[in-house]
This record gives structure tokens, C-alpha cells and sequence, in this order.
């Protein structure tokens, strides 16, 4: 009986298309810093709260979370998904955003390795520890 796919997307190149896109814009995202909120006095002494664009966290958390719940059948989204996240820990230095990369590499790697053998899983295995090196260096 033929595998069905869990990705909603037409195709797996579809998906793997949308992952290299949203992992470009991780790369970017992660490069920059997080100002932290900024509050003070407007000149009519009215009390102003300034809030910066989205958090990385977020940022990951958006990009990569419904993929990896929908694609989590495909191992070439998944590899993909881990490459994206491997190149965007190369360029992040806060620990709590390092940390959620770490998450999603452990997650994507949890829900690929129950739908295939493990003979299967050794690229998407050597992936996440790739993922787990570079947040243990920081």
C-alpha cells in the first residue's frame, strides 16, 4: 500500500520551495538584533511605549511550527526544514533563541524518525545534531 502524504501542500517540492523562502528570511531575521522596549516621555509629556518588529522566537515559531506539524511525512521537507534551521543557528547568538531552534530540530526529528525505519533517518539524525553543535557552542 502506498504512503499517503500529511502535507497539505500539492507537492513536496512545493513545500521545500516555501522552506528555502521562509529559511532565507529566518537567516535575515536572526542576523539582526532585538532592540528591547523602549518607553520614555513624548514632547507632550504623554508616556510612549515604543515596540519593536517580531521577536526571532516568534519569527521561528511562525515559519516553521505548521510545517513541520504538515509535512511531518515528508522526509524532504523535514531534511529541508532542519537545513534552514542549521544555517539560521550559524548566525544567532542569544541563547533563548538558540534554544528554540534546538526545540524545533528535536521536534522535527521526533516526528519524521516515528513515520520512517531508522535506516531512513540518518541524514535527518545527523542534521539535528549538526542543529545541537552549533547551540552547544554558543
Amino acid at each position: 500500500m502506498p504512503r499517503v502524504s500529511l502535507c497539505p501542500l500539492p507537492l513536496p517540492s512545493t513545500a521545500v520551495t516555501c522552506v528555502d523562502h521562509i529559511g532565507r528570511l529566518l537567516l535575515r531575521a536572526g542576523r539582526r538584533h532585538n532592540p528591547p522596549l523602549e518607553t520614555g516621555l513624548g514632547d507632550d509629556g504623554l508616556a510612549r511605549v515604543v515596540h519593536p518588529s517580531a521577536t526571532l522566537r516568534t519569527l521561528l515559531d511562525l515559519g516553521i511550527t505548521q510545517i513541520r506539524q504538515y509535512c511531518r511525512g515528508e522526509m524532504a521537507v523535514s531534511l529541508r526544514l532542519l537545513r534552514a534551521l542549521e544555517r539560521v543557528a550559524t548566525v544567532v547568538r542569544d541563547r533563548a533563541d538558540l534554544e528554540r531552534i534546538a526545540l524545533h530540530a528535536r521536534l522535527i526529528t521526533e516526528a519524521v524518525s516515528a513515520q520512517f525505519p531508522p535506516e531512513d533517518c540518518e541524514e535527518l539524525t545527523a542534521r539535528r545534531d549538526a542543529v545541537s553543535r552549533l547551540v552547544a557552542r554558543a
